[in-house]
């Protein structure tokens, strides 16, 4: 799994990597945007600064580097986990697409949606069977409620009650 990590993000930090040093390195997959796009983005990249300082904060000690779970690990269920389990993955590829769109750069953005569909299809599975593991059918309901990546704008009995 460590392989297919380094496999998915290594082109989505080299490629912003190289764009910090030298963006000419990149000027090969320069994407034409306008700069009310670009400046929309950049808004957008800011907002994503205090979010995800709310993330850390909500999660505390409860944060892991890989898909674990620790001893004392607890389930969190509030700030923006109150709506979306992986918040953390939603305001970092929210981010690493507004910078790419800062950038206007299309390998940025690619490489990105990669790491992103990397994320969706391995990582994300793979963190909820351990938390299932760990905690069970409170996780399981927790998972009824809120969206991996974006909230659950209508739950399950909602639309019969609309």
């Amino acid at each position: 799994m460590a392989g297919l990590r380094v496999l998915f993000t290594a082109p989505v930090f080299l490629s912003f990597l190289a764009y910090i040093i030298n963006p000419d390195w990149l000027a090969w997959s320069a994407l034409p945007l306008a700069n009310e796009v670009r400046l929309g983005a950049l808004v957008v990249a800011l907002a994503c600064i205090p979010a995800i300082g709310w993330v850390f904060t909500s999660i505390g000690g409860n944060i892991s580097e890989t898909v674990l779970t620790k001893a004392n690990h607890q389930l969190v269920m509030h700030g923006p986990y109150h709506w979306i389990r992986h918040p953390l993955y939603t305001f970092g590829l929210l981010t690493f697409c507004a910078v790419s769109l800062v950038a206007a750069n299309w390998f940025m953005l690619f490489a990105t949606l990669i790491g992103a569909l990397a994320i969706i299809t391995l990582v994300i599975p793979r963190e909820e069977a351990r938390l299932i593991d760990k905690f069970g059918l409170a996780y399981m309901d927790y998972r009824k409620h809120t969206g991996a990546l974006i909230p659950r704008m209508l739950r399950r009995g909602d639309a019969a009650r609309a």
